[in-house]
């Protein structure tokens, strides 16, 4: 049987906002597990092997209610949790074509713009030929508020 003869305390309240206990063996060694996977581990009557975690069905941490967790694999679950930028349409400035910015070019153009050397930058423009263009009549063109739309991936 899982945790048999052991003394848990808790569970605890994190600084991040998760629940976690504290395990103390018969043989006295200590363990400090998160609250939903021992629920689950309870709840399975196994221990979760290496490459195993426990997901929050609705990516709210602090909901440990058994109907929400799931077993999923460490590395499924990194990709699920990992939170992405939605593709965007613009209007270029120069040539007033349509042209899609990927999530990770928004992503890399939002960064840029927050370090202080960059905060002028004009755009985004659909090529380097438009940038180039827009550069030599700085006035002329504007520097286009660029706001990132996160989303994660659907769970499976």
């Amino acid at each position: 049987m899982v945790y048999e003869n052991c003394r848990i305390y808790g569970p605890y309240l994190q600084s991040d906002g998760r629940y976690f206990i504290q395990i103390i063996f018969p043989d006295g060694r200590r363990k400090s597990t998160a609250y939903a996977r021992y629920l689950v581990e309870i709840d399975q009557n196994r221990y979760l092997e290496g490459s195993e975690t426990v997901h929050h069905i609705d990516r709210n941490k602090t909901n440990d209610v058994l109907d929400n967790l799931k077993i999923v694999d460490r590395i499924k679950h990194v990709m699920l949790d990992h939170k992405r930028i939605r593709d965007q349409i613009f209007i270029c400035q120069v040539c007033k074509k349509h042209f899609i910015l990927t999530g990770s070019q928004i992503g890399k153009l939002i960064n840029n713009r927050k370090r202080k050397n960059n905060l002028l930058k004009r755009g985004p423009f659909c090529s380097r030929k438009c940038r180039g263009y827009a550069s030599h009549y700085p006035d002329k063109y504007e520097t286009l508020r660029v706001e990132a739309e996160y989303f994660y991936l659907e769970n499976n």
